[in-house]
C-alpha cells in the first residue's frame, strides 16, 4: 500500500554513529520568504480514514499528520540527513545511550509548553503501547528501548537493549504526544503532575524479558479516529474535517523553529508560523479531476504523481512546473501466504506446509512461476511510458543524482547477475521457465486442457483452488491496468480464474494488513531511504494487525539478517545484510516487486511561490512552511471568444425581437 508516514516523516537517511555527535555537515536550508496569507489547496486522491498517530498506515494519512504532529528531527532537504528540529542535538554516550536535548520555546496548539516530559512520554507509550496493546506501527519501540529517563532541564536519555544503527533516523520520527492530554485519556491512572501512573510487570514480547509497563487503555485507543482535542506542535492545527470533501487545517500562529549548527552554534535557518493561513486538503479520487482542477487553478498542487499520457501531455504547459523524481518506493504483487490476524494459518497454494502433501517448496515454485509469467516490460514501456524501471528487489532503484543509484540497490541488478542466479525475475514474460517451474515442483494438468490443475504429492493429487482474487486499488489506473494483466496472463498457464477485483483502499488494507484475508493484491510501498524498512516489511514479529508483513512471510533466515541490518554499526558489514535481504526476497517470492516508478508532481507557479523540490517530490513538510500564494496583478482576462459573443448577440437581437414583436401583436388580436 501507498504507504506513506510521508511529508514531514518521510526521508530522513542517516548512518553516522561512531561519534558521539551525530551531525557535523549542512547543505543551505530553504528560506523562508515573509508573505503572509491566502490558503494552499492540495488535492488528494482519497480521504484519510483516520486522524489517529497509533493506528494511521495510508499516505493520506500522513501527509495530514504530518504537518499537525511533529518528530524530533527534520530532514534537510539536500542531503536527506537528520537535522535538529525539536531535539536542539543530540548525543550518542555509547551505542546503547543516547542523549536528546529539547528546545525550551516549543509550543502545543492550545498554548502549553512542550517538554522534556512529553519526549519521556511519547517514548514510553509507545514502547509500552507496542509490547502490550499491539501498537504494530511503533514495534521497533519495544524491541529497542529499554528505558527512558529526564534529566531536567533539557535531557532525555534513551537506553537500548542493543545497538540501533538507524536510531536518529527512526526513533526519532515518531510524533510526539501531548503528555497532559493523552497521558489521561488512554494510561490508567495518569499523574501529569507527577508524570507517572501505576505500572505492572510484564514480559516484553520482542524481547523475552521482563518490563513495566503502564496499563494502556488499548481499547480506547482503538476506538479513538481523531483524538478530541487534536493537539499537535507542527505548524498547522486541525480545523475542519469533512468526510469525503476536504480537511481543513489553519497556521499555528506560535510556532516557531530555529535550526543552529550544535558545533558553532551558527543559526542555520529560522521558521516562524507557515505563509498560508490554511492548509486545504480537497478530496477529489480522480486523477482526470485533479488534472482538471489544477489546469484551472482550483488547487495548486497535486499529492499524487501525473498519471504518465498526463504527463507528457503537460509539458509545456503554462504556469505548470512538473517535477520528475525517482519515487522511493515499490509496487508490488503480494500473496497471502498466511492468514488470520496473526497469520497463524497457512494459505493454499501461496504457501505449504506439508498437510495434506502440499510442500512449501511447491508452494515457493508457484510464486515464483507467476513472477515468471509477470510482464514487467509491458507495465514500464506501455502502462508508465517508460516513466519508471522494471522491479526486482525490496529496495528500490534511485538515482540520487544523474546515472548514480544509491548503493542499497543490490548491484546485481543493475550488471543482471542476479537475474541470470534468479531467471524468473526477468522483466520479460517467460511462459517457458513457468511451466517449467510448475513441472519440476509436481504441478500437473488432469484434464488435458494444457493448464496447470492440481499438485501431485506422496498422498495424491491436490486440486489447486478454481478461483483466485486479485485485488487492486480503485484510485490508482495504472495499477488497475496492472491487475487486468497479470490476470490474464496467469490464466494461460493455470487453471485458476483469477478475478481483478478493484477495491477501496481501506478496505484493502483491512483485508491485507489487519485481518489478512485475501488471495493476492497489488498495492505500493513509500520508504525512507534507510533499508531498516527490510525488517518492517518481511519481519516474522511485522506479520501482526497493523504491521508491515502482509504477506505473512516467516523466514528464520530472513528474520536473521534484516535484524542485523537493523544492529550492525559497521556499514560496509551492513550493507552486505541489506543485499543478502534483496537475494532472500527475491529467491522466496512472497511479493513480486512490479517497477519503480519515476515520480511527476505538478504544482502551478502562477498562485503559488517558495515551493521546495525535493526527492520525493514537492509536497513535504518545507514546502508547507516556505510556500506563499503569489498576488494576481492586472485583470482576470475576460471569455476568450468575447468579440464572437457580441457579434452572435447582435444577431440573435435582429431576428429574435422582431419575431417576437409580430409574435406579441398576433397573441394580442387573437384575445380580442
Amino acid at each position: 500500500m501507498s504507504r506513506k508516514a510521508l511529508g514531514f516523516l518521510a526521508l530522513i537517511c542517516v548512518f553516522a554513529v561512531l561519534v558521539p555527535l551525530v551531525l557535523n555537515a549542512y547543505a543551505a536550508l530553504p528560506a523562508q520568504t515573509k508573505k503572509m496569507g491566502g490558503v494552499l489547496r492540495i488535492a488528494l486522491l482519497d480521504d484519510v480514514k483516520t486522524l489517529n498517530p497509533i493506528w494511521a498506515m495510508s499516505v493520506w494519512d500522513w501527509y495530514v499528520l504530518g504537518v499537525i504532529y511533529e518528530g524530533l528531527t527534520a530532514t534537510d532537504p539536500e542531503t536527506l540527513e537528520p537535522i535538529p528540529w525539536i531535539a536542539e542535538r543530540w548525543e550518542m554516550v555509547e551505542p546503547t545511550h543516547w542523549i536528546w536535548y529539547i528546545r525550551d520555546d516549543v509550543y502545543w496548539h492550545d498554548g502549553e509548553k512542550l517538554d522534556v516530559y512529553d519526549v519521556y512520554f511519547t517514548y514510553k507509550f509507545l514502547r509500552d503501547g507496542a509490547a502490550t496493546a499491539g501498537f504494530a506501527r511503533y514495534i521497533t519501540y519495544a524491541k529497542f528501548v529499554k528505558n527512558v529517563e529526564v534529566e531536567l532541564p533539557n535531557k532525555v536519555h534513551v537506553y537500548l537493549y542493543e545497538p540501533y544503527a538507524p536510531f536518529v533516523r527512526y526513533l526519532s520520527a515518531a510524533p510526539l504526544l501531548p503528555e497532559h492530554i493523552w497521558g489521561p485519556a488512554f494510561v490508567e491512572g495518569y499523574d501529569v503532575a507527577n508524570h507517572e501512573a501505576p505500572e505492572f510487570v510484564v514480559v516484553n514480547p520482542f524481547r523475552g524479558v521482563e518490563i513495566t509497563a503502564w496499563r494502556i487503555k488499548a481499547d480506547e485507543v482503538m476506538r479513538t479516529y481523531m483524538p478530541e482535542p487534536l493537539v499537535g506542535c507542527g505548524p498547522f492545527e486541525f480545523e475542519a474535517w469533512v468526510a469525503g470533501q476536504y480537511i481543513s487545517l489553519r497556521a499555528f500562529e506560535d510556532y516557531h523553529r530555529e535550526v543552529r549548527d550544535p558545533e558553532t552554534g551558527e543559526v542555520l535557518g529560522t521558521y516562524d508560523r507557515p505563509n498560508v493561513d490554511r492548509l486545504l486538503f480537497v478530496i477529489i479520487t480522480s486523477p482526470a479531476a485533479q488534472l482538471l482542477a489544477l489546469r484551472r487553478a482550483e488547487i495548486d498542487m497535486m499529492a499524487w504523481p501525473l498519471l504518465p499520457a498526463d504527463a507528457e501531455a503537460m509539458k509545456g504547459y503554462p504556469n505548470i512546473k512538473l517535477c520528475v523524481t525517482d519515487e522511493v518506493g515499490y509496487f508490488h504483487l503480494t500473496f497471502c501466504m498466511r492468514k488470520g490476524e496473526r497469520c497463524d494459518e497457512i494459505n493454499f497454494p501461496w504457501e505449504g506446509d506439508g498437510k495434506m502433501g502440499y510442500t512449501a517448496e511447491a508452494a515457493r515454485a508457484l510464486r515464483r512461476a507467476l513472477c515468471a509469467l509477470t510482464d514487467k516490460e509491458t507495465i514500464v514501456d506501455k502502462f508508465l511510458l517508460g516513466y519508471g524501471y522494471p522491479g526486482f528487489g525490496p529496495v528500490p532503484r534511485v538515482e540520487l543524482e544523474p546515472g548514480k543509484v544509491w548503493k542499497w540497490y543490490h548491484p546485481g541488478f543493475e550488471n543482471g547477475s542476479l537475474i541470470e542466479k534468479y531467471p524468473w525475475i526477468d522483466p520479460k514474460k517467460d511462459v517457458e521457465l513457468a511451466r517449467s517451474l510448475l513441472s519440476e515442483a509436481g504441478f500437473v494438468d488432469t484434464d488435458g486442457n494444457g493448464k496447470f490443475d492440481a499438485w501431485r504429492g506422496p498422498m495424491g493429487d491436490v486440486p489447486l483452488p478454481p478461483v483466485a482474487e486479485v485485488i487492486a486499488p480503485s484510485y490508482d489506473p495504472i495499477r488497475i491496468q496492472c491487475c487486468m494483466l497479470v490476470c490474464a496472463d496467469y490464466e494461460e498457464v493455470l487453471d485458476i480464474d483469477f478475478v481483478p477485483s478493484i477495491t477501496e483502499f481501506h478496505s484493502i488494507v483491512i483485508a491485507t494488513s489487519v485481518r489478512h484475508d485475501y488471495d493476492l493484491c497489488i498495492l505500493g510501498w513509500s520508504l525512507g531511504v534507510d533499508p531498516a524498512y527490510l525488517y518492517s516489511l518481511f519481519h516474522s514479529d511485522e506479520a501482526v494487525p497493523f504491521g508491515g508483513n502482509m504477506a505473512g512471510f516467516k523466514n528464520k533466515t530472513y528474520d536473521y539478517y534484516s535484524e542485523l541490518v537493523l544492529t550492525e554499526l559497521d556499514e560496509e558489514k551492513r550493507l552486505q545484510y541489506v543485499y543478502k535481504c534483496q537475494e532472500i526476497i527475491v529467491s522466496e517470492c512472497p511479493s513480486i516487486i512490479l517497477y519503480y516508478r519515476k515520480a511527476v508532481y505538478a504544482y502551478r507557479t502562477d498562485t503559488l511561490g517558495g515551493v521546495v523540490e525535493m526527492l520525493d517530490g514537492p509536497v513535504n513538510g518545507w514546502t508547507f512552511l516556505t510556500c506563499y500564494k503569489k498576488e494576481i496583478r492586472g485583470r482576470i482576462p475576460g471569455w476568450r471568444f468575447t468579440w464572437e459573443l457580441f457579434v452572435l448577440t447582435g444577431i440573435a437581437a435582429a431576428v429574435v425581437m422582431p419575431a417576437g414583436l409580430w409574435y406579441m401583436k398576433r397573441s394580442i388580436e387573437a384575445a380580442l
